[in-house]
């Protein structure tokens, strides 16, 4: 990509932007990541039915009865707040703008 060039730019620094030790900086982005993600393979040993899934204790009927409860709670909070506004919208249809 090339860069802009501007009439009035005389190519003067007015803030450097130059952090010390920041991975940007200094070239260390890459070795960073690849440091990470050595660290995370060590913590967390691979499956080896699906490689790209971390290996748990979780069984299939554990995790779907963790997925069916954590839906009925968005499903909890939502009728919570839908039964909110519609109080909100008896009471402005009924007293508030009476």
């Amino acid at each position: 990509m090339k860069r802009r060039q501007y009439d009035d730019d005389d190519g003067r620094v007015i803030a450097p932007m130059n952090i010390e030790g920041m991975p940007y900086n200094t070239g260390l982005r890459g070795f960073l990541r690849k440091q990470r993600d050595k660290l995370r393979e060590e913590k967390e040993p691979v499956n080896s039915e699906n490689s790209s899934l971390p290996a748990s204790g979780i069984d299939r009927k554990t995790a779907g009865e963790v997925t069916f409860h954590t839906v009925l709670a968005g499903l909890f909070v939502a009728l919570i707040f839908g039964g909110a506004i519609a109080l909100f919208i008896l009471f402005c249809t009924n007293i508030w703008f009476k």
